[in-house]
């Protein structure tokens, strides 16, 4: 059994029936949600990223590329969040770092997976020129939820003096029809 099935076990456990009705009511258009509690979701992230962190993304990519296949599973809104918060958790150089979220950001199709996810890239602080010229190569990509992931990244993680008026520019120039990119912007 891969790594992924394991822990989408262990999702399915976890699940409570009266979250995931008020879960579906927060996140509208969102599919599979089985209703896992954000606290515990982080659990099970933070234990990933420290032992099987590559495998387990790769299983994640490769179930994510395959989600439109004849017989693949569908891959649960939980799971999704749990990719994006390994990437945040585990010991990752930024090039591993980027290629993730290479492969996350065009997955992401909720606002829950989009902010919980970005809230957890404190790297990003740590060499904000690097993030900063990232999200902004995120903005011009131009998908509603590629145009989120970078407003709420900026919003989590440069809202010093040195990036605010940057960040003001940048959302001058924005102009996204998309609900989500709007709200975030």
């Amino acid at each position: 059994m891969t790594i992924r099935h394991q822990i989408r076990k262990e999702l399915e456990q976890a699940a409570q029936a009266d979250y995931q009705v008020f879960q579906a009511k927060l996140l509208p258009g969102a599919q599979g949600i089985l209703g896992v509690r954000l606290p515990k979701l982080r659990e099970i992230a933070k234990r990933i990223a420290k032992t099987d962190a590559e495998a387990y993304l790769q299983q994640m990519q490769q179930a994510c590329l395959n989600q439109d296949a004849y017989d693949s599973e569908e891959v649960y809104y939980e799971e999704k969040m749990l990719f994006g918060l390994v990437i945040g958790y585990a010991d990752l150089n930024r090039e591993k770092q980027r290629r993730w979220l290479d492969v996350l950001i065009p997955v992401i199709d909720n606002w829950g997976v989009c902010d919980s996810c970005c809230m957890t890239y404190h790297w990003m602080k740590k060499q904000p020129e690097y993030w900063w010229d990232y999200l902004l190569e995120q903005v011009s990509v131009n998908t509603e939820f590629s145009v989120r992931f970078a407003f709420v990244s900026m919003l989590a993680h440069f809202i010093g003096q040195e990036y605010l008026q940057e960040l003001f520019a940048v959302c001058d120039k924005v102009r996204h029809e998309a609900y989500y990119a709007k709200m975030a912007q």
